[in-house]
């Protein structure tokens, strides 16, 4: 058992029933002891914020620290301070990440519901973000989005929170980016937690366990797979050449590379030593879809991840998920700075991911281009900055193996900038992509 007295500040703190105040509190002489691996704290018995004995476990490396009280609510977590100054390279990579969130915006009501993901950050001021939220009142749901960052010097950043729809985290980086604590904002009080994901390796044929993600918004791997969907797959030696297919529909073998989806294999259109391009077969319905890829006889190992019923993403013009989506004019023309949309126009949308079809067709095929068209089963939103828009058409787009969404601008949308486009299904909302308006 060790003992040691310091002085503690708790910062970027908040309490439910503070609603929309931020709270700050010093403590002085407090205590902390280990026994078996386990940490007490002992806190004076009275603070503003947080008192009396907690217990703690602290990561092997020191850098990482969570808590609570053994016999109430209390949840805290905490990084080891950075030194030297960071900068947002210093926030780079794959992050696992899980949470606890309160929505107290409407007097009288409080909506409590936690959720765990992934994040990825590329080091220069981009975030992709996915929680798999589990609402105490409902299912299970996935939320997808992009965020921007500065990371100060001391580690610290506000979530910028653009799309409408999300709201703002205090965050702080820890030493050598290895983790993030984050605290929400006004009346969504809330703790977020990351730890930074190892680099993957593995000999033979390998398949990173998170290197499965949307092929169109670059979502991270808990996002999960749908049927239809186009995914991309990443990792070693899972070719032993860049191969890629020539007509549709699209080969369940492509330059001796197969994809096996719970015991389906997947239509292939691109193949390479460390990317392949697939599509989900139909059938892959079960709660977990387990991937494994066949090079030339030799077996990856089998990576597992969640099914949903929809998985969407927009493609994008810079083909990173984020940023102007592939949004087209009725004359087939892009939506771009010097053509925007306007109010009252009806768009083309391409992306991936919405699920089923009806009637329904073979894996790896195109869309009908005549009567009748393979709408969706599954009922799909758009909103555009922040505004309800109505869809005309939702289904595989017409001689493309991937998805279409016809939508009218709705009147409301700011003009002369980039607007949010979002997609909202029964079991998912990505909020990644944009429109230029007019």
């Amino acid at each position: 058992m060790r003992d040691r007295s310091s002085a503690l500040t708790s910062r970027c703190s908040q309490a439910s029933n503070a609603a929309t105040t931020a709270t700050t509190q010093s403590i002085q002489g407090a205590t902390y002891s280990f026994t078996n691996g386990v940490g007490t704290l002992a806190l004076p018995a009275s603070g503003t914020l947080i008192s009396g004995n907690k217990l703690f476990y602290v990561s092997p490396d020191g850098n990482f620290l969570i808590g609570g009280s053994p016999s109430g609510y209390d949840l805290f977590a905490a990084v080891r301070s950075a030194t030297g100054g960071l900068t947002n390279a210093n926030f780079t990579g794959l992050y696992y990440t899980a949470g606890l969130e309160e929505d107290l915006s409407t007097s009288g009501s409080s909506v409590l519901e936690t959720h765990y993901g992934s994040l990825y950050t590329n080091g220069a001021g981009t975030i992709i973000r996915h929680d798999r939220l589990a609402p105490f009142d409902a299912t299970a749901f996935n939320q997808t989005y992009d965020d921007y960052y500065s990371l100060n010097a001391d580690g610290t950043f506000t979530q910028a929170g653009l799309s409408p729809f999300f709201t703002p985290f205090d965050y702080v980086v820890g030493t050598g980016g290895l983790g993030f604590v984050g605290i929400g904002e006004g009346p969504y009080p809330g703790v977020i937690f990351g730890v930074q994901t190892p680099n993957p390796s593995g000999s033979g044929v390998y398949l990173y366990p998170t290197g499965v993600v949307n092929a169109a918004s670059f979502a991270p791997f808990t996002t999960g797979v749908a049927p239809g969907e186009w995914i991309s797959l990443f990792g070693t030696n899972l070719a032993s050449a860049t191969v890629q297919a020539g007509s549709v529909p699209f080969p369940t073998s492509l330059g001796g590379v197969q994809v096996s989806i719970n015991g389906t294999l997947a239509p292939l259109q691109f193949v390479s030593p460390n990317q392949i391009n697939a599509i989900v077969p139909w059938a892959t319905t079960q709660n977990f879809a387990q991937i494994q890829i066949t090079n030339n006889g030799a077996k990856s190992n089998v990576v597992e991840v969640f099914t949903n019923n929809t998985m969407p993403g927009v493609y994008t013009h810079d083909n990173n998920g984020v940023g102007p989506g592939w949004v087209l004019h009725a004359d087939y023309q892009p939506v771009t700075a010097s053509n925007p949309a306007k109010v009252g126009e009806t768009v083309l949308v391409y992306l991936t991911g919405l699920g089923t079809v009806s009637p329904n067709v073979p894996d790896g095929a195109v869309g009908s281009s005549t009567a009748p068209f393979n709408t969706t089963t599954n009922q799909i939103n758009v909103w555009i900055d922040g505004i309800p828009a109505t869809v005309t058409y939702a289904g595989l787009a017409p001689g493309l193996a991937g998805y279409q969404v016809n939508v009218t601008i709705p009147q409301g949308v700011t003009s002369g900038k980039d607007v949010y486009l979002d997609i909202d299904t029964p079991d998912a909302y990505v909020s990644q992509t944009t429109i230029r308006m007019q």
